[in-house]
């Protein structure tokens, strides 16, 4: 898939089978990229997401904390560097026609949103 697609990430959600059967998807994230070291630069993202536990909401909460902690830097050093800069965490009732007109309404404030996760964006798959 990475080497067809190129994607910007990839996100890897559990199932309830998976998550009975015990399935390590973080140790499985690992090993891949130590058996094919060339895909390091393609951010995979595991979420543990059994569907016997929670709902909708609570999934895609746990997928954006995913991406949260994997794709951003804990270094608070950076904080203040792009002033113009807001970030939008966005709830998963919200179309990507919603997340075009927030982005366009923010824009117009002479602001840059980073939205997250913006299903408007055609990389952008979850």
């Amino acid at each position: 898939m990475i080497e067809k697609r190129q994607p910007a990430l990839i996100g890897i959600p559990t199932t309830g089978l998976s998550e009975t059967q015990g399935s390590d998807i973080h140790g499985l994230v690992k090993r891949f990229y130590h058996q094919h070291p060339e895909y390091s630069n393609t951010p995979i993202i595991p979420v543990v997401t059994p569907d016997y536990s929670g709902g909708l909401e609570s999934g895609y909460a746990l997928a954006v904390e995913a991406l949260i902690q994997q794709l951003v830097a804990d270094d608070p050093g950076h904080a203040g560097e792009h002033p113009q800069q807001i970030n939008v965490l966005v709830s998963s009732m919200l179309t990507a026609a919603d997340l075009e007109y927030l982005r366009d309404l923010v824009e117009s404030f002479s602001l840059q949103p980073v939205i997250l996760p913006d299903v408007a964006m055609p990389w952008m798959v979850i």
